[in-house]
């Protein structure tokens, strides 16, 4: 049988067939059509993915970052550190500190590695060097020489708030590696952007929390913040320690395998 074999009279099957032959046309087109669609279809489904997938990454940088700038954790070294100064002055150290802390973070977005290659170092090396610095301030702290806090003008009293509170005590070498990786990871443009914006929100609320850490040493007064200081010192001593040996055992894989 044909196509246009029916059981109508011939004179009433031609006219069929010659109406068929448009429509057989039409629904040719269809599968042609729907599968455009289909394909934009799937290439909407797959860039909004990928955005959902940028919002977790960008939620996880965020608390990874958080994490490792530990600005709850480190409002009793803070206030350790400006047991001495007045309220507006820690306040101004406060912010000094999280202006710091924005500009590095966001420079090494930007900057990736290359900014610590064009220095010829890597984290490993920035890691122990900073484990270094932050253990010269532990052991001032525990003997109570607040010799880094307090001798010199105020210009030079200030520097604390850059070294050691903002490099490399929050924006230290576990952060400026996670703000490395997330930067490579998203090298987009509007990536960064966002990046950038997450790290100076953490930045302020930093600086938040540090300015309102001066009630808790008025509410110890000075023997409550001499044996705080003290007791702050051990656990950025042990902090310092931590950092140089991952610092050493990352320049020396050898030794993180050895025993």
């Amino acid at each position: 049988l044909t196509p246009c074999s029916y059981t109508l009279p011939l004179h009433d099957a031609l006219p069929l067939c010659n109406q068929r032959q448009p429509l057989l046309t039409a629904l040719a087109l269809v599968p042609s059509a729907w599968g455009g669609r289909h394909h934009q279809s799937k290439e909407l489904h797959s860039a909004e993915k990928l955005q959902m997938d940028f919002e977790t990454a960008l939620i996880t940088y965020v608390a990874a970052l958080f994490t490792m700038m530990n600005p709850i954790g480190n409002v009793g070294i803070f206030v350790s550190m400006t047991a001495d100064r007045s309220a507006s002055e820690a306040k101004k150290i406060a912010w000094a500190c999280a202006l710091a802390v924005a500009i590095t973070l966001v420079i090494v977005t930007w900057t990736g590695s290359g900014l610590l290659d064009f220095f010829g170092i890597n984290v490993h090396q920035l890691r122990a060097a900073g484990g270094l610095i932050v253990l010269r301030i532990a052991f001032s702290m525990v003997s109570g020489d607040q010799s880094h806090s307090s001798a010199g003008d105020g210009a030079k009293r200030r520097n604390i708030a850059i070294v050691p509170l903002a490099i490399p005590i929050v924006a230290g070498p576990g952060s400026i590696a996670t703000v490395i990786v997330a930067s490579e990871r998203h090298a987009g443009l509007w990536a960064k952007v966002d990046l950038s914006i997450a790290a100076i929100a953490l930045a302020v609320f930093v600086a938040i929390i540090f300015s309102y850490s001066r009630a808790i040493a008025d509410w110890l007064g000075e023997e409550g913040m001499s044996e705080v200081s003290k007791i702050m010192g051990m656990v950025l001593a042990a902090i310092a320690v931590g950092m140089i040996a991952h610092g050493v055992t990352g320049m020396i894989p050898a030794l993180a395998t050895s025993g």
